[in-house]
């Protein structure tokens, strides 16, 4: 099956060695390269490996001094150029696919090999005129040749004197020579060479003497061209020798990977996953299929190693137990080299160091003592080499001999197993081993159920009960008479009888137990799926609220830089009034400035106190001037400028503006710094003078720097001043290219550069208000 899904004979060698191992690192590789291929199998549906050819036996050729063939060296171009394409696609897979890449990264490609032999090999395999400047000229003299030649046979069939000479006006070819067909009456009188003579001697294929010189020029030119074709020939395969280890490497990658897209494609092909592994000697198998069952197959699940290391399986035959047996067997070793298998989620297989079966075909009526050797043959070698690490499965144990021997040899095989660390498997239809594996410690029963009514198995494997043989029943369903059946019920022993009822009491308690375990189940998966729905709810009311809380954060900026924009335009208004005005105007102008921004504070406190959300966080009992206080409404903090008036206001400065904010609205700051105390003020006449021409900020941060500046510029631009000088210093350069980047966007700045050669060089940045 692995085969089948090979595109190229490269991978078939890797499918014919392929063996599984004991080596953990190595099966883990095999089940990432299986599990990348299957992924890529997904996302790439049509990458291929066509013209792909095993090129190992011409490689050897051409190391041994052998010349390869055009349609040969047209295959190594079709593989190498394959082997580029196949790199070009994987390196452009995105997905997590490291072991395939890592493949594909190093196929080379040859690409001078692969032009050299493009452009003297054509497609359909043969050399092309323009593979070296002589062919292309033998060529062409071979073409005027030969139709110099037919143009003279024209002359000579179409001429009235030699008509009667021939059989027919038609020409034909006899040893690369061009002959006509004579009449054998006139082979004398006609002047050529014969060639050939017709079945029947009346016709003879004569060569005329005209045709003699071209023709022989003709072969000459086509005996060159061969010679040519050849030298061309041999000169692409020493070219190919001398990439023989590349070529060799690209078809060993080649090989790889198109094992592992095999190994992908029969893994779909059985719907088979990457089964879990663990370092613990435990066996849970959910769901597992034998790969070769067709159709509706019943799944098996099965345990072993952590409550107990043997399990005994008893049941009727044609149940399942060998199937069962062969299914858990085949499915560890595909594991373990590399194989996806047919298994459901949950399924955990170890890393067995060796598998071991005794698995015989009891069906037959005849038992010989040389089957029974065979069987004893094979367990002895088994004991021997089985231990930690082993599975061991045992078909039909003890069958083959005296029933009470029997019995006795597999219960003493069996302990033997479990002594040595192996887990065991083993089926049997003997009642003693079924009372073995109910009281020796970690050991199971287990059983293969079968419907009574229908008399047909179920194929479900139930651990925990000990199965039957369900003769009486089969046996009365085919017609058996009911005396002889109660006879046959009166022979078994006291013990038989108490342990047949016992099963069948212990199978309708199972079954109970199994009913209400899928009821729990069922609701558990209700139960499941409604916590689903209620967390998808919450997720959506969440995302309801955030989105809403980004909707009123958005409309507070708008609102802010619509505030922003107004205050500019007052401070402008100010400006231009204080160069205009007298000291009376100017202080009223000034009162009408602050009662217009504290107007415009308070219609901001009554929009964004209609979008945001209720303040959260420890509120304030009290606060004291230089406080500093969180204001969840705006996002923002300020400092607290004066105590609560009697209305229980607060005073807070935030940034620029000063706003009255109720005492309940304000939050306990995580920062809790004592805060300096800011004010923007609208500056007297008196006050303009101590406004400093110059800014200091060398040895500040950059968002240190701005934030002075950013005070300073609007106090400067408030009293009036035409310019001022920012002192930064020369240093990096970062602060001095940050406040140019700054003051490029500023409102109020008309221009700035840098200082003259004394007002402090590049050190120094020259502002000009607008």
């Amino acid at each position: 099956m692995l085969e089948a899904c090979c595109h190229t004979p490269l991978s078939v060698v890797h499918v014919q060695g392929l063996e599984p191992s004991d080596q953990v690192q190595d099966i883990l590789r095999w089940q990432e390269e299986t599990s990348e291929a299957s992924t890529l199998l997904r996302i790439l549906p049509d990458l291929g490996f066509e013209g792909i050819s095993n090129l190992t036996p011409l490689l050897r050729r051409a190391a041994i001094g052998g010349v390869l063939e055009p349609r040969e060296l047209l295959s190594c171009r079709l593989t190498l150029a394959a082997a580029e394409r196949i790199k070009k696609e994987l390196a452009q897979v995105r997905q997590d696919v490291p072991y395939l890449q890592e493949y594909a990264a190093r196929l080379e490609g040859c690409r001078p090999l692969q032009d050299k032999i493009a452009a003297c090999i054509l497609p359909e395999g043969e050399i092309a005129d323009s593979a070296s400047p002589e062919l292309a000229r033998l060529r062409q003299q071979i073409r005027s040749l030969e139709s110099r030649a037919r143009s003279q046979l024209d002359e000579i069939l179409t001429k009235p004197e030699w008509q009667k000479y021939l059989q027919e006006p038609i020409f034909t070819v006899r040893g690369d020579r061009y002959v006509v067909p004579v009449k054998q009456e006139y082979r004398h009188q006609f002047p050529g060479l014969v060639h050939d003579l017709s079945g029947s001697g009346a016709t003879v294929f004569m060569e005329p003497l005209p045709l003699v010189k071209v023709m022989n020029d003709l072969a000459a030119a086509r005996s060159e061209t061969h010679q040519e074709e050849a030298r061309i020939l041999d000169e692409l395969t020493r070219l190919l020798e001398a990439y023989h280890d590349e070529v060799r490497t690209d078809l060993e990658l080649l090989g790889l990977l198109d094992f592992a897209f095999a190994k992908g494609r029969l893994g779909i092909k059985m719907r088979g996953h990457q089964p879990a592994f663990s370092d613990e000697r435990n066996v849970q198998l959910q769901g597992g299929r034998h790969p070769l069952l067709k159709g509706e197959v019943v799944p098996l699940d099965l345990r072993l190693g952590k409550n107990f290391d043997c399990l005994v399986i008893t049941g009727p035959n044609t149940g399942g137990k060998t199937v069962g047996l062969k299914t858990l067997g085949l499915l560890c070793l595909m594991a373990q080299a590399g194989l996806h298998v047919p298994v459901g989620d949950g399924t955990v297989l170890p890393f067995f160091t060796g598998i071991y079966a005794d698995i015989g075909d009891e069906q037959s009526i005849e038992q010989s003592l040389s089957t029974f050797s065979g069987h004893m043959i094979n367990i002895a070698r088994i004991l021997r080499e089985a231990g930690r690490g082993s599975l061991v499965l045992l078909d039909e144990l003890g069958a083959g001999t005296d029933p009470e021997q029997g019995a006795a040899l597999g219960m003493a095989i069996l302990q033997q197993l479990m002594r040595s660390g192996a887990l065991i498997i083993a089926t049997t239809h003997y009642s003693e081993l079924k009372v073995f594996a109910h009281t020796e410690e970690r050991a199971e029963n287990a059983s293969v159920e079968f419907d009574s009514e229908s008399l047909r198995p179920t194929y479900r494997l139930a651990i925990g009960v000990p199965g039957e043989s369900n003769a009486f029943e089969i046996a009365g369903r085919l017609g058996l008479l009911p005396a002889v059946l109660e006879r046959a019920r009166a022979f078994l022993r006291p013990e038989q009888r108490q342990l047949s009822d016992l099963i069948r009491h212990l199978k309708e308690d199972q079954a109970a137990a199994s009913e209400a375990r899928r009821e729990a189940e069922h609701l558990s998966a209700e139960a499941q799926q409604l916590q689903v729905r209620i967390k998808g709810e919450e997720d959506r009311l969440r995302q309801k609220e955030r989105d809403v809380l980004a909707k009123a954060a958005q409309d507070a900026q708008e609102l802010v830089r619509a505030a922003r924009s107004e205050a500019e335009q007052l401070i402008r208004s100010l400006r231009e009034e204080q160069r205009r005005a007298s000291r009376e105007e100017l202080r009223q102008g000034a009162l009408t400035a602050r009662s217009k921004l504290n107007e415009l504070s308070g219609r901001i406190e009554e929009q964004v106190g209609s979008i945001l959300p209720e303040p959260v966080g420890e509120a304030m009992g009290s606060v004291k001037a230089g406080d500093q206080v969180a204001i969840p409404r705006f996002n923002t903090e300020g400092y607290v400028l004066e105590e609560p008036h009697g209305g229980g206001d607060v005073l807070v400065q935030v940034g620029a503006l000063k706003m009255n904010l109720p005492l309940h609205e304000l939050r306990r700051s995580a920062k809790r710094e004592k805060a300096r105390s800011f004010s923007v003020q609208v500056p007297t006449l008196a006050q303009q003078a101590e406004v400093s021409h110059e800014l200091h900020l060398r040895g500040l941060r950059v968002d240190e720097a701005l934030e002075q500046v950013d005070k300073y510029l609007d106090t400067a631009y408030l009293a009036g001043l035409t310019s001022v000088n920012l002192i930064h210093g020369k240093g990096t350069g970062a602060l001095r290219d940050a406040l140019r980047q700054y003051l490029a966007q500023h409102p109020f700045v008309g221009s700035c550069r840098f200082g003259g050669y004394y007002e402090g060089g590049t050190g120094v940045t020259v502002v000009t208000f607008k």
